[in-house]
């Protein structure tokens, strides 16, 4: 999604910022990209959140640089929708301008009274645009003499059909814009070639060992920072895009890492009288590693037009995310992760919003490398995942 944004990130706990120039690629022959983006959340997820408050911290900050090469032309894109809301512009006034006159034609070829045609021809000056025609002669309109009611009745109809007219114009100006729209994107196609890189961290409290001269010293608080760099390809073909990236991960096995509880106990005596003051702590143990990985990931998106003007969309989004070539297996063994994603957005709204599913860890390594006592070897529909996910542009929270 283009521009400054916040997005939220339910099924990862994750809070983000980005900006990115994107928009001003789309339609260019020629044009470099550039975005950064900064992202905050919690490792534990939303149910540790909101059922202990536990919040185990995570953030990264991230930015792409690229070139971005298509066959369109913003410009003349652009050009073909202004002439056609200037022809609709001047078929508006003109229609406007010629209405008082085609209303008056049917009230002095109808059959009504002098007095009735008098009175109806009065209120045509005030009538300001075609919707505003049934409501300034709807009293007029109506009477209990069947003679009188039948005549009105025919000039009721001229005004549906003169309604009709103009509805049925517009309505054509619309499939117009909607038909070079289509035009546009049948043999539209963009190739957007990028770095990026970015660097990320985390910290929580550790479990190494029982210190027996001071219990309170078991625990560590461990400060994670690491970073990535690589390559990637945007493209895009019609209704289809491709997005491709490869890099390298410097990263951790917090995942690998099992949560437990623990109590510290401190107790002070005093004449046969004893305080007992309690700690509960949080904390993860295993065998825990920063290691260097490479990533590639993989996407298909096919967008949609839910509606004949192609003013709403649904992106059809599956997706691959792979851990390559640890330096360290035992540490941190390769992974890969598939999903799929459905996201809605008009085409003149703000908000970007949907939802996911996604099967992590497809081969179940992570829980493989865990100790033996500590594994949950499931099956994979018993560990797919579900996320709710939205992105707002700034402007919008602002105004």
């Amino acid at each position: 999604m283009h521009g400054a944004n916040i997005g939220i990130d339910i099924g990862k706990t994750e809070l983000s910022f980005s900006f990115n120039n994107l928009q001003n690629a789309i339609g260019e022959d020629r044009e470099p990209v550039y975005g950064v983006s900064v992202k905050g959340g919690n490792k534990e997820g939303i149910s540790s959140l909101f059922k202990k408050g536990e919040f185990i911290p995570a953030a990264s900050l991230d930015a792409i640089l690229g070139y971005s090469f298509s066959n369109g032309s913003k410009a003349s894109y652009n050009q073909a929708i202004d002439d056609i809301s200037v022809r609709q512009e001047k078929f508006e006034k003109g229609f406007e301008k010629a209405l008082p006159e085609r209303i008056k034609k049917l009230v002095i070829n109808s059959e009504l009274t002098t007095e009735k045609k008098a009175a109806l021809i009065d209120v045509i000056p005030s009538v300001a645009s075609v919707e505003s025609t049934e409501t300034k002669f709807h009293k007029l309109l109506e009477s209990d003499d069947a003679t009188e009611h039948s005549e009105l009745l025919k000039i009721k109809a001229g005004m549906v059909l003169i309604k009709k007219e103009y509805l049925d114009r517009t309505n054509a100006y619309d499939d117009e814009r909607a038909k070079v729209y289509e035009s546009a994107l049948t043999e539209y196609w963009q190739f957007i070639f990028f770095s990026y890189g970015g660097i990320q961290g985390s910290e929580f409290k550790r479990f190494e060992t029982f210190n027996t001269e001071d219990l309170s010293k078991s625990f560590i608080d461990e400060s994670f920072r690491g970073g990535k760099f690589g390559g990637g390809i945007n493209a895009q073909w019609r209704f289809l895009r491709l997005g491709f990236t490869y890099g390298y991960l410097k990263t951790n096995n917090f995942s690998l890492l099992t949560k437990k509880e623990y109590t510290l106990k401190k107790t002070v005596s005093n004449n046969e009288q004893s305080i007992t003051e309690e700690k509960k702590i949080t904390a993860y143990t295993g065998t825990y590693g920063e290691v260097e990985v490479n990533e590639l990931n993989l996407d298909l998106i096919v967008n949609l037009r839910l509606d004949a003007k192609a003013k709403s969309h649904v992106l059809i989004n599956p997706y691959l995310r792979t851990q390559l070539m640890s330096r360290n297996a035992l540490v941190l063994p390769n992974s890969t992760n598939i999903g799929l994603g459905f996201y809605f957005f008009k085409d003149s709204g703000k908000f970007l919003g949907g939802f996911y599913t996604e099967l992590p860890d497809v081969n179940n390594n992570y829980e493989k490398a865990k100790p033996e006592a500590d594994r949950n070897l499931r099956a994979p529909l018993e560990r797919m995942t579900f996320g709710i996910v939205g992105k707002f542009t700034l402007n919008t929270i602002l105004k």
